[in-house]
């Protein structure tokens, strides 16, 4: 087994496009308003090339020295209090951004090819009440956007919770409310089908079940998003139907 190579790649100031989009979605479409900046950068591992393929490669293939930054084997430490996230493809899971690098630097040295592993690294930088959970539920509905959620169909849910922090007991900035919003897209469905009036009371509903089925359970449940968001549909869904047959 050879050498093996990282580096980290990141786009320069006025060029990082992906992060300010995603920090803009993050802050202002799902209201994390502890997050104060976000970074994405580029990891890749490069295994069977000599030293001299690997320094032609990084800033050919890897990089491009205008508008990227590059660190070789470790990165930087981000100033000030923040969260990593690294994401990368399964064993046996088919990378494009690595399979391409790996014909790129094969295309340029004319050997066999090399082994190159690539992921993506998330700067968070918190600057408020983000914890663990928190940022988890933003993940878990970027995961479930590959299975029907979409802004049309959450946002109204989202919303309701929203509305729901004005008259009730606890504030929208507290982070169980905050994952009470990220986590009731779970009743994406109901907006989808009966409309966005629906998606925003279930909102409201979810918002108060959730904060208080500790109650019923003494804490032993460790899924109250999920819980609340079946007792909402249980009760709810049956309710809208009967509605809407009692019009036709």
């Amino acid at each position: 087994m050879g050498n093996v190579f990282r580096c980290y790649v990141e786009k320069k100031p006025g060029f990082a496009v992906e992060a300010e989009h995603l920090f803009g979605e993050l802050r202002h479409t799902l209201g994390l308003t502890g997050l104060t900046g976000v970074r994405v950068l580029r990891r890749y591992d490069v295994e069977g090339v000599d030293a001299a393929v690997y320094a032609a490669a990084r800033t050919t293939v890897l990089s491009e020295p205008q508008v990227d930054a590059l660190w070789d084997e470790v990165m930087p430490a981000p100033e000030g209090e923040h969260t990593l996230l690294a994401v990368e493809a399964l064993p046996g899971q088919y990378d494009q951004r690595a399979d391409s690098c790996a014909q790129c630097i094969q295309m340029m040295h004319g050997g066999e090819r090399p082994t190159v592993r690539a992921a993506t690294v998330y700067v968070l930088v918190v600057g408020g009440d983000l914890n663990g959970p928190t940022i988890g539920g933003v993940f878990t509905i970027c995961g479930f956007g590959a299975f029907g959620k979409h802004l049309k169909n959450i946002i109204p849910v989202v919303l309701g919770v929203v509305i729901s922090s004005f008259f009730m007991v606890w504030s929208l900035s507290e982070p169980n409310v905050l994952l009470a919003a990220l986590f009731a897209t779970g009743l994406a469905p109901i907006a989808g089908q009966f409309g966005w009036k629906w998606g925003i009371a279930a909102g409201v509903i979810h918002a108060s079940v959730v904060l208080n089925t500790g109650f019923l359970h003494g804490g032993l449940n460790l899924y109250n998003n999920g819980f609340s968001a079946g007792l909402v549909c249980i009760v709810l869904v049956p309710l809208i139907e009967a509605l809407r047959r009692d019009r036709e």
